[in-house]
C-alpha cells in the first residue's frame, strides 16, 4: 500500500513538473512570437518613416533636405567647434582620451540605428528631417556626419602637430557651414559639372578658410610664410571639400581636414629648408 502511495505520488510530481514544463514552453512561444510582431511592426513603421523621408527630398526641388533643415543640421555641426578650441588648452593625449570613448559610442548607435527597429524608429524620428540620402537608408550602414567629424578630429590630432590639427579642424567646421548654407542659398553654377556643388559655395569654402587661418595666425603670432601656405592649403581643402563625394570617394568631413593638414604639413617642410623657418612646432 505504501508502495503504490509512493508510487503515485511520483507520478503526479512527474506529471505536474511536465505541465509546469509544457506551459513554460507555450508562454516562452507567446513572448517569442510578441516579441517578432513587435520587431515586425517596428521595422514595416521605420521603412514607413523612411520612404517618407525619401519621397520629400525626391519631390523637393534640388532633391534635397529642406534649407530651415540644413542650417539645423549645420548648427549641430557648428557645435563641434569645441573639438580644436578645446584642443589648445589641452593635451594631445587627453583630447584623445575623450574623443576615442566619444567615437565608439557615437559609430555604435550609428550602427544600431541602422540594425535595430526600435532604435531606428527613435533616430529618424528625432533626426531624419537633417540626415542626407545615405545617412537614411538602412540597407547599406553608411556613418552619419557627426560620426565622421568625430573619427576625423582623431586622426588629425593624432598624426599633425597641435597647429595644423587645431586649424585643420577649425576649417572643417566653419568653412563647411560656410560652404553648404551659401551654396544651398545663392549657389547657381555648377562646380566642376558637379552636382549638389557650386562655385559659390566653394568661394564661401575658400574665403571663410583663409579668415580662419588668418585668425589663428594673429592669435599665435606665427612667421608670415604661414600665411601663404595656409592659402594653398584652404585652396586645395576647398576642392577637396566639393569633390569628396563623388571624385575621391570619401566623406568631405575626413577629406577636408587631411588635405589642410598634409599640404601645411609639407609647406612646413619646405618652409624649414629653405628659410630655416618652422611655423607649425610654436606650441
Amino acid at each position: 500500500m505504501k508502495q503504490n502511495i509512493t508510487k503515485l505520488t511520483k507520478e503526479q510530481l512527474q506529471n505536474k513538473k511536465q505541465v509546469l514544463v509544457e506551459n513554460a514552453k507555450n508562454q516562452i512561444t507567446v513572448i517569442t512570437k510578441k516579441i517578432e510582431d513587435e520587431v515586425r511592426a517596428a521595422e514595416n513603421h521605420a521603412s514607413i518613416i523612411e520612404g517618407d523621408l525619401l519621397k520629400l527630398q525626391k519631390t523637393a526641388k534640388d532633391r534635397n533636405i529642406s534649407f530651415s533643415q540644413e542650417l539645423s543640421r549645420k548648427t549641430v555641426h557648428f557645435l563641434s567647434l569645441i573639438i580644436p578650441v578645446g584642443y589648445i588648452f589641452l593635451s594631445k593625449e587627453v583630447v584623445l582620451m575623450i574623443l576615442v570613448p566619444m567615437m565608439i559610442i557615437f559609430v555604435s548607435i550609428d550602427i544600431a540605428s541602422k540594425r535595430i527597429p526600435f532604435l531606428r524608429n527613435l533616430y529618424l524620428k528625432a533626426f531624419g528631417g537633417m540626415l542626407r540620402k545615405h545617412e537614411i537608408k538602412a540597407k547599406k550602414i553608411l556613418l552619419n556626419g557627426a560620426s565622421w567629424v568625430l573619427i576625423s578630429a582623431i586622426l588629425t590630432i593624432f598624426f599633425f602637430p597641435k597647429l595644423v590639427a587645431t586649424v585643420a579642424l577649425s576649417v572643417l567646421i566653419i568653412s563647411d557651414v560656410f560652404a553648404a548654407l551659401i551654396g544651398r542659398k545663392y549657389g547657381k553654377t555648377r562646380f566642376l559639372g558637379l552636382k549638389k556643388k557650386s562655385w559659390e559655395g566653394t568661394i564661401a569654402f575658400f574665403v571663410s578658410a583663409v579668415i580662419v587661418t588668418v585668425i589663428y595666425g594673429l592669435i599665435f603670432n606665427v612667421p608670415i610664410f604661414y600665411y601663404f601656405v595656409s592659402v594653398i592649403a584652404s585652396l586645395v581643402a576647398a576642392f577637396a571639400e566639393a569633390m569628396a563625394t563623388k571624385i575621391l570617394r570619401t566623406d568631405d568631413n575626413l577629406a577636408i581636414p587631411i588635405s589642410f593638414g598634409i599640404i601645411m604639413w609639407t609647406g612646413n617642410i619646405a618652409s624649414t629648408y629653405l628659410f630655416g623657418i618652422n611655423f607649425i612646432h610654436i606650441f
